[in-house]
């Protein structure tokens, strides 16, 4: 009612699909008067078609731009290229970019890393990936098919270590923001990070993101969070192709994730099914569906974790509704993260303590009264997050045995002197 009374611009930035929530928007929004208008932008025609807009293509970027990004990326100074003699090389590599800003930053990052030698930028310029051509078959975009080359490209030239990690990172969602420390946590747990004697694991994972944003494949957000572009998002299923999934796992699943899963779906996306393979789960629940279907979904999951998925070492029950775990939790001995934050669990199953290779434990904002016992036979702990954990009033007794332990964010006594269950101060 307010819009209605209103002169106002949307804006809709970086649209890729449309689903039902533009059914709604448009409802409302479109009957209003001429003085309201609403402005999508997109990489995919399909989006402006489904909308029934005037579709305005933007140009490419003009060549002396992108002649000027690949040298500020690239070089940071133009006489560099005279001196090496280098720039008709370096003219014909812009030119392969196809005037893409993604594309000219990729590759000028790539090109960063080499020499001012003609070998090392003929190797870019005469690479055969230039000729690639997007499979007919294919349901992606033609912009994502135009951009993909000079993408390979810039992934092919990373280390190993760093396309795994990259490839990874696709398992959330487009424009999810990806807390560092999380990141991090779960790359350890699917054994993705070697531990270099005498260097802590972390500071070596820290500086992989580093690498990754230097080269352009993450973005740090203002917040020090980490993003997929869009497209390199779409590039990393790409390369995952059937170990990641957003959808109903198969039997070459290694990889799965439901985050923003409404209730509605929840039948489509079924953990009964075939991923004996699964390594990564990832869930969490939308604060604005439905409690019951919420918490039925949940046990659907809990029912078939143990019988299922055996290989598992990431789980993310995030905001599940669920009062408690199952004692079965035993059954994941490869597990070694386990996050179940802002969820209503109020205290562990005794069979915690089996988790040996647990090395996360994630209870932060959760409504956990009491930590069990058995949480001292986690020898291989590195962090427990316990961040704004209001209603836990004590630690689990012997907590000082867990020699490996990184991160404690609340370190709480018992009162009474004489109650032997969590620590005292002696």
């Amino acid at each position: 009612s307010e819009l209605s009374k209103s002169m106002f611009l949307l804006v809709l930035d970086d649209v890729w699909e449309l689903d039902e929530w533009w059914g709604e928007v448009a409802g409302i929004l479109l009957g209003c008067a001429k003085e309201r208008k609403i402005l999508v932008t997109s990489g995919k025609v399909e989006v402006s078609e489904g909308i029934g807009a005037k579709m305005h293509k933007l140009p490419k970027m003009p060549f002396n731009e992108s002649w000027s990004l690949l040298v500020r990326v690239a070089l940071k100074e133009e006489h560099e290229l005279e001196s090496h003699n280098l720039k008709n090389m370096g003219v014909k590599i812009v030119e392969k970019c196809g005037g893409l800003p993604l594309v000219v930053q990729t590759v000028g990052s790539l090109m960063c890393t080499k020499r001012m030698t003609k070998d090392d930028w003929e190797s870019i310029e005469k690479s055969e990936i230039w000729k690639w051509k997007m499979p007919a078959s294919s349901s992606s975009s033609e912009i994502f098919g135009s951009i993909l080359p000079g993408l390979i490209l810039s992934y092919d030239d990373l280390l190993n270590y760093l396309k795994s990690c990259f490839v990874y990172c696709c398992i959330y969602p487009k424009d999810y923001e990806i807390e560092r420390d999380t990141l991090v946590m779960q790359w350890m747990a699917q054994g993705l990070i070697d531990q270099d004697k005498g260097i802590d694991v972390e500071v070596t994972a820290n500086q992989w993101i580093n690498d990754l944003i230097n080269r352009f494949m993450i973005e740090e957000t203002e917040c020090k969070h980490l993003k997929l572009n869009d497209i390199l998002h779409d590039l990393a299923l790409y390369i995952g192709e059937k170990e990641y999934s957003h959808a109903s796992a198969t039997k070459h699943t290694c990889h799965l994730s439901l985050l923003g899963v409404h209730d509605a779906e929840a039948p489509k996306h079924n953990a009964s099914g075939a991923a004996r393979k699964l390594r990564t789960l990832l869930c969490n629940s939308d604060s604005n569906s439905n409690f019951d279907s919420l918490l039925d979904f949940s046990l659907v999951y809990i029912k078939h974790l143990t019988t299922n998925f055996k290989w598992l070492r990431v789980l993310s029950l995030e905001r599940f509704v669920m009062h408690e775990l199952p004692n079965c939790i035993e059954d994941f001995s490869l597990q070694k993260y386990l996050n179940l934050s802002c969820s209503i669990v109020s205290q562990l199953p005794s069979s915690i303590g089996r988790l040996c290779n647990l090395q996360t434990l994630d209870l932060s904002y959760s409504t956990i009264e009491e930590l069990a016992k058995e949480m001292v036979e986690l020898c291989n702990l590195r962090y427990l997050e316990l961040k704004d954990t209001k209603k836990l009033e004590f630690m689990a007794a012997g907590l000082g045995k867990l020699s490996n332990l990184r991160t404690l964010h609340r370190f709480m006594v018992c009162d009474d002197k004489g109650d032997t269950r969590g620590c005292n101060i002696k």
